[in-house]
């Protein structure tokens, strides 16, 4: 599934940026990240598709279709092809 230029990491929250971004191992920003943009997530050993949602009613982070799923600190790729 991984691919040479895929981008991988966990997803943080920024207050600076006001959204997420993909964060490297060490905490370092890689890439901000915009609701309705589409990733991968590691669940259950496997990646997973999901598009990242936000509510404003709720004022919430989402994976469309994985509401329950909690984005801060998920495991997370982009496909850079």
């Amino acid at each position: 599934m991984k691919g040479g230029n895929d981008m991988e990491g966990v997803l943080v929250y920024s207050s600076k940026e006001h959204g997420y971004v993909l964060a490297d191992k060490k905490g370092k920003f890689q890439k901000l990240l915009r609701a309705g943009q589409q990733l991968y997530i590691y669940l259950c050993s496997v990646w997973v598709p999901v598009i990242l949602q936000y509510s404003e009613k709720l004022g919430e982070w989402y994976f469309k279709y994985l509401p329950n799923v909690q984005v801060n600190g998920c495991k997370a790729m982009l496909k850079t092809d």
